[in-house]
């Protein structure tokens, strides 16, 4: 695919996400425009043109690619994919596009993923480790229920992965993500790619 075509098909659309350089460094990310085939994000380290990158971006899920050309405050990517799974990503974004121009956007697509309660060790800056429940996750954060109270702004790690309390609720907290996405919320996200676009295709099915 050429430069040109990743930028013409590529229709506008801010989603928040991470991404990762294959030299593991990993770094929160914006789209600006996304295609099937190609994605322009903005993020906080520009990447080196041919070098592979793997991207989670909230309501699509695993992308990976190669990084065509440095962009305005990020880069552009190739998306390496199989034709399946870039049918289904036309899907996702054509809802996506039609959300934001429709004033929707803060509709069921910008969810966070119900995690069921699935177990997650807590530890404390002081080396405590508290044993906790995800209730849900996303590419940004992860709302746990646990048996402390912190702060806002508090800083904690979740199996080991660096994260901060960004707000509390009776019986939990919910943190933001500082780092690399704990493995264990990565897995919850890519189990729960299909049913994503399972719900899409009900709720806006695509006419050909």
């Amino acid at each position: 695919m050429s430069k040109s075509a990743v930028a013409i098909r590529a229709p506008p659309l801010k989603l928040p996400g991470r991404y990762m350089l294959s030299d593991g460094s990993e770094f929160p990310c914006e789209t600006v425009d996304v295609s099937p085939g190609g994605i322009a994000i903005k993020g906080l380290k520009e990447g080196q043109p041919g070098e592979r990158v793997i991207v989670y971006i909230e309501d699509l899920g695993r992308i990976e690619g190669g990084i065509l050309r440095s962009a305005s405050g990020g880069f552009i990517v190739e998306i390496r994919a199989p034709s399946k799974k870039q049918e289904r990503l036309a899907e996702k974004i054509a809802w996506l596009v039609k959300s934001q121009e429709e004033g929707l956007a803060n509709r069921r697509m910008r969810h966070r993923i119900d995690a069921a309660h699935e177990p997650i060790v807590m530890r404390t800056v002081d080396g405590q480790e508290f044993s906790g429940k995800l209730i849900d996750v996303s590419v940004t954060g992860a709302g746990i229920l646990v048996d402390i109270a912190l702060p806002i702004g508090a800083h904690v790690s979740l199996d080991d992965k660096a994260a901060s309390v960004s707000r509390r609720f009776p019986g939990g907290v919910a943190v933001a993500f500082r780092g690399t996405v704990p493995e264990r919320v990565r897995d919850i996200l890519a189990l729960a790619e299909e049913g994503t676009c399972a719900q899409i295709e009900e709720v806006a099915p695509i006419v050909g």
